[in-house]
């Protein structure tokens, strides 16, 4: 698969990641010392190899879809808001990225408290949609991500929707919850906070859904599920999200 390198270095400059140099990247297309040092970087950053090597999966986390250039990319508008304001703190840590991370958790009015002390990952998902969709009602207490199985709207899993995990048992208050970001045959991958302490996109076994734990804000909001469905490959599937 190609992809286009300026596209690479415009995106790792948006988010911040510079060269060895310390300066934005040149966008010229060409993978010098620099852009691979800006590449190992955001890699490291959300979980992967330090490996200079470019594939599905950190186009995916880097560029926000699973699919190469010389294939046909979805528009801005294909993509939920939600989702789109989530992937824009990929690779936030918890420590490193502290108050970053905690003044986005607090930007809808509310949150669960400092990040590196609590399990934040139904706050990720509570702000992102809360500062998307206006006059959203959220489960009582959104951030138990168990209660997330039974809000909105029950879909098929796709692009956007949110996922709802048990971990330990299936009938464990125990668990973790994201966006659907793609899939690959026994895995979803999950954009979503607290994972390895940071927000990222992850493969968690498509075993540990909860029943109808693929959820969708209901029809008096008026998003129209996507219907998306998005193949991923590679990455280290987690088992405790933390």
């Amino acid at each position: 698969m190609i992809y286009d390198i300026k596209v690479v270095q415009d995106a790792l400059n948006r988010r911040g990641y510079f060269g060895a140099n310390g300066k934005p990247l040149v966008v010229d297309g060409l993978r010098g010392r620099n852009t691979n040092h800006a590449l190992v970087n955001f890699k490291l950053s959300v979980g992967l190899s330090s490996s200079l090597d470019l594939g599905p999966l950190t186009w995916a986390l880097l560029i926000g879809d699973s699919r190469p250039l010389d294939d046909t990319l979805p528009k801005a508008s294909e993509e939920t808001p939600w989702y789109v304001l989530g992937l824009q703190m990929i690779g936030k840590h918890e420590v490193r990225d502290n108050r970053e991370l905690s003044l986005w958790l607090k930007s809808d009015g509310r949150t669960i408290g400092d990040p590196s002390d609590i399990a934040w990952c139904g706050d990720y998902v509570e702000t992102a949609l809360r500062n998307t969709i206006s006059d959203l009602i959220v489960p009582s207490n959104p951030y138990l991500a168990a209660n997330w199985a039974s809000w909105g709207q029950h879909v098929a899993p796709q692009r956007g929707c949110i996922l709802s995990f048990w971990r330990g048992s299936p009938d464990s208050w125990k668990g973790h919850v994201g966006f659907y970001a793609g899939e690959s045959k026994d895995n979803f991958y999950v954009l979503g906070g607290n994972q390895r302490n940071m927000v990222s996109i992850a493969p968690l076994s498509k075993s540990r859904l909860r029943k109808d734990g693929s959820r969708w804000p209901d029809a008096r909001y008026g998003f129209v599920p996507s219907g998306r469905r998005v193949q991923m490959t590679g990455g280290t599937v987690s088992t405790n999200e933390s």
